[in-house]
């Protein structure tokens, strides 16, 4: 039996004991501090506090049922285990203080956790939080599990089940492969091609059983927008009363004979409210189908549209057999291609309500270079191929008022090579950063006016040469190591033979083992450079040298030592022209390591092994590598004096002088975490504020809705007119290639690796601020840029924040402001919003691959709508 809960509250002024700490946070908004809540609830007093006006026992009975609702949504949003935090939840009992009445929770659960342990396995053992609704009269449905299981996009046929205690065992026709933290949903067939909104879906008989038995959320193979049923008819295998929440006029046919039917991420809550006592005592029972986030938008390349079919032609390519979006013709060097607005305008348009007039999402592609079918390979030396330079390629967001493939508005996130004097005219004049003409970059930049402004915002180079030597000028610190002291070592640095470079047209010096002399005998030898000490900060390093030894029975061998002993080591083919050789050395991250040329084995007269134009690069590879960025737009508040409560997100906040609302949309970026001690202080985001002419204003106290103890934070600064509706820009980045490996640190290089994917690979993700990094989820990089823009572009503002780790975190947030890169207001349509482009002499060799888009409104993952019964 779970224990029984008290809770009290305050009324009429006289103070209670409570003692559960914070149990009160729904509650209180439910029916207490009626002033700033999000909908409008009858006070409990009237304007002289002294007179209730909610005289009916059952209006009382029913907001304790909105109260039990309240308190879930508070305890979900606040505990890091979101399923563990429902379990505790159900089939509790919550009683006020002094006779003010209670509610009693159960909470349903139609999705199945699975272990990570069950991956490549064929069954689980599953504890859906709270409780499965398996019997009629208790808990108003009567499910079974049975039929299919729709895991990370794969179909499994359930073949058999065992109940253990509350936990059930599972067993699927296949092995398991999902990624952690993943759920089982219902799923089901039908060989229905169309419905009318108000429909019937039939399903096939014996495989519809695990869904709600009312007011369910599904998706139906092909079709765009998710549908709602009044009720799942099991005996006659159907969803009654189908219908499109946005399109009152649907009439969906698709033309596939089998499709399958999809339930979202799905819990009911009941909650009873119960006041008075003995026969006075009244209740009411209320049903809350509550369900998950709205699901990622995956867009294949079909639905991105030349802005200027005259200039730009794009078309699905197979390129290295897999499929991507290629631009074929770029007459002007410039190239937009826009998303559909087909596919977006109605869920845009939705999250944009849902949030109060802010539109936050992620969006990411995968971006690569090719000639004809094939992908080029990474140029070890310039990342982006020399080939296809000048070019800059990503995405664009916020793209509005697009007349042409140069002239909108919005923002770019690019990788980039180019100058300022590269076509198209002038482009790349303002957007190549001072002084990074001609380097690999990443650059985030914006255009305003329409595209008659445009400046770079930040930029990260994409490789930095840590370490150069020709041996031009002397032997640089190498020395000799002796192998075998009865043989000579013979290398040497030659003043001619060397590979020709600009600098010494007619021969340069180099590093040579062999005898000048010709005289034949066995030799063997080392010579090693002095200590090095590599990056450790990039997802990839590489030694680089160029050599050539026309000898077939030598043996070369080039090493590189790290200080704790560790090495790599790699043997040279023989040439006898002079080859480029990699050598990958990612591993040695962060060591001091030396480098060590080894040759041996020689048996006849010839002029030895040549090396020279030894380098270390630390680079960001660009091939097939994947952008994303995260767009958060809010509205931005600045506090101190923050305790001894922390601020939650999903926690409605307001200024007590001005009477300003908003939504906590993430954790608050911190400068300081003192919540304790009264002194934290940071930035706040904020969506769904009210409408109010003056804002929040600058020292007033900020409260949290529903809290008791106190004064929550201060305001420090806020300006309605540039702060009221504000970009927060976070850019990740993901490798195609390398060591797979990942750990829980967002800044560090480690990281799986991410490529193209396959028809059935998942897309992956960056964890949401409120959920922690695991190694598991580790596939991104947080971009840390090198240099912000802020002196030379209006509105623009990097935010430095404390991490989980304590970290100070610079140069990774920032703050946008300008009104041509802002979401229309409510009421307006969403022209646009996300595109791809390409610019320079390279866009013809340009292609684009896995656009994904997750929509974000920040409330918890169970909580984005809820439906009463």
């Amino acid at each position: 039996m779970k224990p029984t809960r008290r809770m009290c509250y305050i009324w009429q002024g006289r103070n209670c004991r409570y003692t559960i700490g914070s149990a009160l946070i729904a509650l209180i908004a439910a029916i207490l501090i009626f002033s700033v809540l999000a909908a409008a609830l009858l006070p409990l007093v009237s304007s002289s506090g002294e007179q209730a006006v909610l005289s009916s026992l059952g209006d009382k009975a029913y907001l304790l049922s909105e109260a039990g609702l309240r308190y879930v949504q508070s305890r979900y949003n606040a505990e890091a285990d979101k399923n563990a935090a429902l379990e505790a939840l159900d089939d509790g009992n919550f009683t006020l203080d002094e006779g003010q009445g209670e509610f009693r929770l159960a909470i349903y659960s139609y999705f199945f956790p699975i272990p990570d342990s069950a991956r490549g396995t064929s069954s689980f053992t599953t504890n859906p939080p709270g409780r499965l609704p398996i019997d009629r009269d208790q808990d108003d449905d009567n499910v079974t599990i049975q039929g299919l299981l729709n895991i990370d996009g794969h179909i499994y046929t359930i073949t058999s089940t065992a109940n253990a205690d509350e936990n059930v065992v599972i067993t699927v026709n296949g092995n398991l492969d999902f990624d952690p933290g993943a759920n089982a949903y219902p799923a089901a067939t039908t060989n229905q091609t169309s419905i009318a909104n108000g429909g019937d879906l039939f399903y096939t008989s014996g495989e519809g059983g695990m869904f709600p038995l009312r007011n369910g959320r599904i998706t139906v193979g092909p079709y765009k927008h998710t549908l709602t049923y009044a009720y799942n008819d099991r005996q006659n295998s159907r969803f009654l009363d189908v219908r499109d929440p946005e399109d009152p006029n649907m009439n969906a046919s698709w033309s596939s004979s089998m499709s399958y039917i999809l339930l979202d991420h799905t819990a009911r809550v009941r909650s009873t409210g119960i006041i008075g006592g003995g026969s006075m005592e009244t209740s009411r029972k209320v049903n809350y189908y509550i369900r998950g986030p709205a699901p990622e938008l995956i867009i294949e390349g079909g639905n991105f549209q030349a802005t200027d079919a005259d200039t730009t032609t794009a078309a699905l390519n197979s390129i290295d057999d897999n499929e991507a979006l290629a631009i074929t013709a770029s007459v002007n060097n410039a190239s937009l291609l826009q998303l559909s607005s087909v596919v977006t305008e109605a869920p845009l348009r939705r999250a944009r309500r849902r949030s109060g007039g802010y539109l936050s999402y992620d969006a990411q592609v995968k971006l690569g270079f090719y000639s004809g079918a094939s992908s080029l390979s990474d140029d070890p030396i310039g990342i982006i191929p020399e080939s296809v330079s000048p070019v800059a390629a990503g995405l664009t967001f916020r793209l509005n008022n697009a007349t042409s493939d140069t002239a909108y508005s919005g923002y770019g996130l690019s990788f980039m090579r180019a100058d300022g004097t590269s076509l198209p005219s002038d482009y790349f004049s303002n957007i190549v950063p001072a002084g990074m003409n001609d380097q690999p970059l990443m650059v985030l930049w914006q255009q305003t006016g329409a595209g008659t402004a445009r400046e770079w915002i930040a930029y990260k180079r994409l490789e930095q040469n840590l370490y150069q030597e020709n041996f031009d000028l002397g032997i640089g610190g190498w020395s000799l190591v002796t192998e075998a002291p009865l043989r000579p070592n013979l290398w040497q640095r030659l003043t001619e033979g060397g590979r020709i470079t600009e600098s010494y047209p007619s021969g340069s010096p180099s590093l040579n083992f062999g005898d000048p002399d010709g005289v034949s005998f066995f030799e063997q030898g080392g010579i090693i450079s002095p200590a090095i000490q590599l990056c450790d900060d990039t997802p990839k390093i590489l030694l680089l040298f160029w050599s050539r030894d026309s000898n077939s029975t030598s043996r070369r061998e080039v090493r590189v030592i790290a200080d704790d002993g560790s090495y790599v080591s790699q043997d040279v083919a023989q040439s006898s022209d002079w080859t480029l050789n990699t050598v990958d050395i990612t591993s040695l991250s962060g060591r001091e390591i030396q480098i060590r040329f080894y040759r041996s084995n020689n048996t006849g007269a010839y002029s030895g092994w040549f090396v020279d134009e030894v380098q270390i690069l630390c680079q960001w590879p660009v091939q097939n590598s994947t952008l994303l960025v995260r767009l958060r737009e809010a509205a931005v508040v600045e506090f101190s004096h923050g305790g001894p409560q922390e601020i939650l997100q999903g926690d409605w906040v307001y200024g007590e002088t001005s009477g300003t609302r908003g939504r906590v949309l993430q954790p608050p970026l911190l400068t300081d975490t003192g919540w304790n001690a009264n002194t934290a202080a940071g930035t706040l985001l904020l969506n769904r504020l009210s409408v109010n002419a003056s804002g929040f204003q600058s020292g007033e106290n900020l409260l949290v809705v529903g809290r008791t103890g106190g004064i929550t934070a201060q305001v420090d600064a806020f300006d309605n007119d540039t702060e009221r509706k504000v970009n927060i820009i976070k850019t990740y980045y993901a490798r195609a290639s390398g060591s797979d490996a990942g750990n829980t640190d967002p800044l560090d290089p480690v990281a799986h690796t991410y490529p193209r994917r396959g028809e059935n690979d998942p897309f992956r993700w960056p964890p949401y601020e409120d959920d922690n990094w695991t190694a598991e989820e580790d596939y991104f990089r947080l971009v840390q840029w090198d240099a912000i823009n802020d002196d030379n572009v209006t509105g623009l503002e990097e935010i430095t924040f404390i991490d989980d780790d304590n970290r100070t975190v610079e140069n990774a947030v920032i703050r946008s402001y300008d009104t041509d890169l802002q979401s229309p207001p409510l009421g307006l349509p969403i022209s646009t919003e996300l595109g791809l482009h390409a610019y320079g002499a390279g866009a013809d060799n340009v292609y684009f691959d896995d656009f994904g888009l997750r929509l974000f409104f920040g409330t918890s993952s169970l909580f984005d709508t809820v439906l009463q019964q």
